[in-house]
């Protein structure tokens, strides 16, 4: 659609709305998204060059898929958009601000190397613009409903941030505790590796598979008359079963490329056998024909995560007092790890790039219908291009600037290796689907955090974890909110007074129901 000429002189805040919304996508590349490649760059099970190529895969197909649904939720079940019936422009400006000042905290804490929370970070701008635009009234503080979790609003995303770190961790701490038994302490654990790898990959991708298309292909299934979540969940479930077999069944061809990896592992004695340009492709060597920008990203990339370690005398001495196995074992569960990256990166697609977006596709939705706007917004065809921006952003802030957040989580919190690597991903990955089934916009950095809590606390002793970084991010929670909606009210008041006597004056807009 194009907006007519009352709307045109509004051009330029759908513009800076977008550029904006790039801008809060780089900060959840450098965050949110850094953060959930924290444990695989931590473990080495992944350089920070392929961390990048995932990310730019499977955040982009995880957006797409799912990203609808919880941008749904972002755009308008936190502010009633009700009350700004009788002015969309303020509505449009008051999306703009908010994705300028959530992208400016979010540069703020990956300074100050805070693992804080784009869904607060987004939420709290939202509540600051509409207190100071309409009121307390027009913030959906609690609404029932007659899905889980039975409320909507402020209120299941407070429920969330409870449940989403303490449900991550004990998902996590379960599996690693299963895997730690049955496999990494048996006499022949590097066999019994291969034995559950086919397994696990099994588990994984059914379970991916199952959200997938419960959720995120929901406008297809109605198309084919397919109810995924009623009379057809039966036929979803073996669907799903059926895919993680055959994912199992594919998985038995690496069998000889993990043999090798393992054949060129030396014995116990050495900290890291494997690098993990071993799991891949070897690249070329060509930093010294780099120069300027090029030779530091380069460099950048290319970092040592051993001496980030060696750097803090605490950190070091929490990597060498944690459980070790043997490291031959651990070389399957790089695999398996990358493996869990990849569906955990898919997983915060659906999530946070909905996250960056969903305030821009309600300034381009109102815009691009003259001011008319409805609480069930169908933005169509053009939600996809919306969040193939947000998806650019992410990747480009995730290479750039996200070795900050990924070396405090991946490196510092906890000694992370792959098996370990492997339980925090899968526990955070299925509490990050489960949100995105019901619409909740759950937090992708608590439910890392605690899952990396949850995995190093199986170790029976405090210091396994570093209550330090804990700090640093629980305070960085505490903050995300106040610091983005005040933020948020502050540049939003800017510009409201004027905005708002425009709409006065060009009243012809509505409200178009539900």
């Amino acid at each position: 659609m194009v907006a007519d000429a009352v709307y045109v002189q509004y051009t330029w805040i759908v513009v800076l709305a977008g550029l904006f919304s790039f801008f809060t996508s780089f900060g959840i590349g450098a965050n949110d998204v850094a953060n959930a490649f924290a444990t695989s760059v931590g473990s080495k099970a992944l350089t920070i060059r392929q961390a990048m190529v995932i990310a730019a895969i499977f955040e982009f197909a995880g957006a797409l898929l799912l990203g609808a649904s919880v941008s749904d939720t972002i755009r308008s079940s936190i502010a009633d958009v009700k009350c700004f019936v009788d002015m969309p422009a303020v509505l449009m400006w008051g999306m703009c601000s908010v994705c300028l000042c959530t992208g400016i905290w979010l540069f703020t804490a990956t300074y100050f190397e805070l693992p804080v929370s784009t869904t607060h970070s987004v939420i709290g701008a939202l509540i600051g613009m509409s207190l100071v635009a309409v009121g307390s009234d027009c913030v959906v503080w609690n609404a029932p409903s007659s899905e889980f979790p039975f409320v909507k609003g402020v209120a299941s995303i407070v429920l969330s941030w409870v449940f989403s770190p303490v449900l991550s961790g004990i998902f996590a701490a379960l599996v690693y505790v299963g895997v730690r038994t049955f496999v990494l302490r048996s006499p022949n654990s590097t066999e019994r590796a291969f034995i559950f790898f086919p397994l696990l990959v099994a588990f994984t991708v059914a379970m991916c598979v199952f959200y997938i298309i419960a959720k995120g292909t929901k406008k297809v299934n109605a198309l084919w008359g397919f109810d995924a979540e009623g009379e057809d969940l039966w036929l979803l479930c073996v669907f799903s079963i059926g895919a993680g077999i055959v994912a199992a069944a594919l998985s038995l061809l690496l069998r000889s490329t993990i043999r090798k990896a393992i054949d060129a592992t030396p014995e116990d004695g050495d900290e890291e056998p494997v690098k993990a340009e071993q799991l891949a492709t070897d690249m070329p060597d060509d930093k010294a024909d780099k120069t300027g920008a090029l030779a530091w990203l380069s460099k950048l990339l290319d970092t040592d995560t051993d001496a980030i370690v060696a750097e803090n005398s605490k950190v070091s001495e929490m990597h060498a007092s944690a459980e070790k196995f043997p490291k031959k074992t651990e070389v399957v569960f790089r695999f398996m790890q990358i493996m869990t990256a990849t569906f955990d990166s898919f997983a915060h697609g659906a999530n946070d790039v909905a996250n960056a977006v969903g305030p821009f596709a309600a300034c381009w939705y109102v815009y691009s219908n003259n001011g008319k706007f409805s609480k069930k917004n169908d933005i169509g065809v053009d939600m996809y291009w919306i969040l193939a921006i947000g998806g650019l952003g992410i990747v480009v802030g995730l290479g750039l600037y996200g070795y900050k957040i990924m070396f405090a989580i991946g490196l510092k919190l906890a000694k992370v290796t792959p098996s370990r690597g492997f339980a925090i991903e899968l526990g955070s990955m299925f509490i990050i689907l489960l949100g995105s089934r019901f619409g909740i916009p759950l937090s992708t950095t608590h439910c890392q955090v605690g899952a990396t809590i949850g995995v190093a606390l199986t170790e029976g002793r405090a210091s396994a974890t570093n209550w330090t970084i804990v700090g640093k991010a629980v305070l960085g929670w505490i903050f995300t909110m106040i610091v983005a909606g005040t933020l948020t009210a502050t540049i939003f008041s800017m510009g409201y007074a004027g905005i708002q006597f425009d709409d006065s004056q060009q009243l012809g807009k509505g409200w178009q129901g539900n």
